[in-house]
């Protein structure tokens, strides 16, 4: 699974994880790809707690539990490591490949890719843009399975 944001550019895990998360790449290689963990099992649907976790076994964090960084630097998942996978205005649906998603961390951040790819990401903002300051896109994510 991988995550292209609206600039085309896709999430990566510096080094396969232990390092930080940026939004800054062109192509989709072992980095670029993740294993989304449905805490719920079942269907994934949105509203539901997931971990997302690198080839090499590391997990994405909301550092503090957002607010700031966001990294794939954990070996265990827990309160930061589990971010709420969403269809905004669709709660309950099934996510189905080339949705569009938001993730919100346990402390209602959302990821972001800083203008909408091509540089680093985080966890933020605690609305989904739709302003000035974040544009909607830099928080929606086209979700490739």
């Amino acid at each position: 699974m991988s995550f292209e944001t609206g600039g085309q550019y896709y999430f990566v895990a510096e080094g396969n994880g232990g390092s930080t998360v940026n939004a800054n790449r062109l192509a989709i290689g072992p980095w670029e790809q993740f294993t989304l963990i449905d805490i719920n099992g079942g269907d994934l649907n949105s509203g539901d707690e997931v971990h997302i976790q690198t080839t090499s076994g590391y997990y994405f964090v909301a550092e503090q539990g957002g607010g700031g960084e966001l990294n794939a630097n954990r070996t265990a998942a827990s309160i930061w490591e589990t971010f709420t996978i969403e269809l905004p205005n669709n709660p309950g649906a099934l996510i189905q490949g080339g949705d569009k998603v938001a993730l919100k961390s346990v402390n209602g951040y959302y990821v972001q890719a800083l203008g909408n790819g091509g540089s680093s990401a985080n966890a933020e903002p605690t609305v989904i843009g739709c302003n000035a300051t974040y544009p909607c896109s830099w928080e929606m994510f086209k979700i490739i399975f």
